[in-house]
């Protein structure tokens, strides 16, 4: 027969483990508890790379998660979801946004992606950049609906490496 103070310890233990378990206390404020994985890669245009400042923002096919980035020299890139490079690992569409419309911050710096798709989107009720931005890739590529860019995020580290054709 089990004490009282035993079985209180047990379920104290039992309950502390339950928690760390399911992962109760990580830095993931999107609601997402599963795998993650870190996201870079290369943006190309026929063999060279996509101008330095565009934006690229990855939607979620089920819809609910965002992740974004800045283009930077190379056409480098690294994606960020709710200020972590920690993305959520499900399968995303893909689409570009002109340099003038993405905010300019360090490439090491995570950029909220609310933000950036709202620059990315345009006015409510818009679904792609206005076409007056003059986008330095084809006009296509402004909307994941138009672009049929897609990837697929996986545990740990990946590479989304994009060679885009006209």
């Amino acid at each position: 027969m089990v004490r009282r103070p035993q079985l209180a310890l047990s379920l104290v233990l039992l309950l502390t483990l339950a928690t760390f378990a399911t992962g109760c206390g990580q830095k993931a404020t999107d609601g997402y508890s599963g795998p993650r994985g870190t996201v870079s890669g290369r943006l190309m245009i026929d063999g060279t790379p996509l101008e330095e400042g565009c934006g690229v923002m990855f939607q979620s096919v089920e819809g609910g998660k965002i992740a974004v980035a800045t283009v930077k020299s190379e056409g480098k890139y690294t994606l960020t979801c709710n200020g972590s490079f920690d993305i959520p690992a499900v399968n995303y569409r893909v689409q570009l946004s002109p340099p003038s419309d993405v905010k300019e911050t360090k490439s090491s710096e995570p950029q909220d992606p609310t933000m950036m798709a709202r620059k990315v989107m345009g006015p409510p009720g818009s679904a792609t950049v206005s076409e007056k931005a003059n986008p330095p890739f084809p006009a296509k590529y402004l909307s994941t609906r138009s672009s049929k860019l897609e990837y697929t995020v996986k545990a740990g580290p990946n590479t989304a490496d994009f060679d885009l054709t006209p």
